[in-house]
């Protein structure tokens, strides 16, 4: 990562402050981007080495009714955190990325609900009324339709307008691949909500869980590649 030699004796230049900018928007990215890829990976990690549970659950979500609950609920309250503080470049990303913050913090805050096909993991088991999981799916959904947004239109034209480099372009069609992979796990997805079988049969086979981790991972390179893109000069 480059550095800047700060003396207290020189004056805040704007070229300064530009450059201060430009590394302040390059680790949040990337601080967005680990903690995105982090989840799918710590949260059966740490219930396994702590609980000796072995079982990965349905669904991400669900892993907060197990020993991992406050990390899970830790992890996107920083997610949250820096989409919220991320001032985006640009109004619209600022925006989008804004309400992606609130969606994760839905996400930590109304669980989804209660309906493990093996509770050997389980350590905390609550009631909650319908609504409450509503909201968590409605949060949920949400956040990846708005970041597939982000890293389909408004990374790919800010690294556009920076310059039409063979480099930039396939940067560009790398933001576009993450979002349409974000969009279509939603889509795959999207027919538990009305059609039970299926919702069940996902349920059982993990493949909610695999589903989320990979539109996680789409997410989260997406921004480590913004991150590592963005270079003070």
């Amino acid at each position: 990562m480059a550095t800047i030699d700060i003396n207290p004796k020189k004056p805040v230049t704007k070229d300064r402050q530009t450059k201060l900018m430009v590394m302040s928007f390059r680790l949040m990215r990337l601080v967005v981007g680990i903690l995105g890829l982090s989840i799918g990976i710590l949260l059966p990690a740490l219930t396994g080495l702590l609980s000796q549970c072995s079982f990965i659950q349905e669904s991400i979500s669900h892993y907060y009714y197990t020993i991992a609950g406050d990390v899970f609920v830790g992890l996107l309250c920083a997610v949250a955190f820096f989409l919220i503080l991320y001032p985006g470049d640009g109004r619209w990303e600022d925006l989008w990325t804004n309400g992606a913050g609130i969606c994760a913090l839905g996400i930590a805050l109304f669980p989804t609900g209660y309906n493990q096909l093996d509770n050997a993991c389980t350590k905390y088991s609550f009631e909650h009324e319908d609504w409450v999981s509503k909201v968590h799916l409605a949060c949920a959904g949400s956040f990846f339709i708005i970041l597939g947004i982000v890293a389909f239109f408004q990374f790919p034209w800010k690294t556009n307008t920076n310059g039409g480099s063979p480099i930039r372009a396939k940067a560009a069609n790398f933001y576009k691949g993450c979002g349409l992979v974000m969009w279509l796990c939603i889509l795959t997805l999207l027919p538990m909500t009305f059609l039970d079988d299926y919702g069940h049969y996902l349920s059982l086979h993990k493949l909610v869980f695999a589903v989320e981790v990979i539109a996680l991972v789409a997410f989260g390179t997406c921004w480590l590649k913004k991150g590592s893109e963005v270079q003070p000069s």
